[in-house]
C-alpha cells in the first residue's frame, strides 16, 4: 500500500511541475501575442490556451501518467480537452461564488483555485483521460 501512495504522490508532483510550466507557456504566449503582435487580449489568450493545452497534454502524457499512453492519441487528447474544460467550469464557478454571491474580492478565489482545482482535474485524468483498462494486479506480501 506504501508503494501505492508514493507512487500517487509522484504523479501528483510531476503533475504540479507540468501545471506550473503550463501556465508559464500561457503567459508568455499570451503576453507575445498582444505586446508583439498586438493581437486582441482575448484571441491571444485562447491561442495561448490551445498552445499551453498542448503542451500540458503532451507533458502529463509522457511523464506525468508514461504508463497509461497507450490509447489512441486523438480520443485521449478530446477527454484532456474535455477535463481542462471542467477545471475552466470549476474556476468560473469558484469566482462567481466569492465575487458575485458573497461579495468578496476574487483574490480569496485563488484559493480554491489553486489547491482545490488542480486536485480535482489530476483526478479526472487519473480516472477518465490516463486509465489502464488492464485488471489491477493483487499486492503481494
Amino acid at each position: 500500500m506504501a508503494s501505492g501512495i508514493a507512487v500517487w504522490l509522484a504523479q501528483v508532483f510531476r503533475f504540479g511541475l507540468v501545471g506550473i510550466l503550463s501556465t508559464l507557456v500561457h503567459v508568455v504566449v499570451l503576453v507575445i501575442g498582444v505586446e508583439f503582435f498586438f493581437l486582441a487580449t482575448q484571441l491571444a489568450n485562447v491561442i495561448a490556451f490551445v498552445i499551453a493545452l498542448s503542451i500540458g497534454f503532451a507533458l502529463n502524457r509522457a511523464i506525468t501518467f508514461a504508463g497509461h499512453a497507450h490509447r489512441e492519441l486523438g480520443a485521449q487528447y478530446i477527454r484532456y480537452f474535455a477535463v481542462a474544460l471542467v477545471g475552466y467550469f470549476l474556476n468560473s464557478l469558484t469566482l462567481f461564488i466569492v465575487e458575485d454571491v458573497f461579495h468578496q474580492s476574487y483574490l480569496w478565489s485563488l484559493l480554491v483555485m489553486v489547491f482545490i482545482v488542480p486536485l480535482i482535474v489530476f483526478y479526472l485524468l487519473r480516472r477518465f483521460v490516463f486509465f489502464s483498462s488492464l485488471p489491477r494486479q493483487p499486492e503481494t506480501n
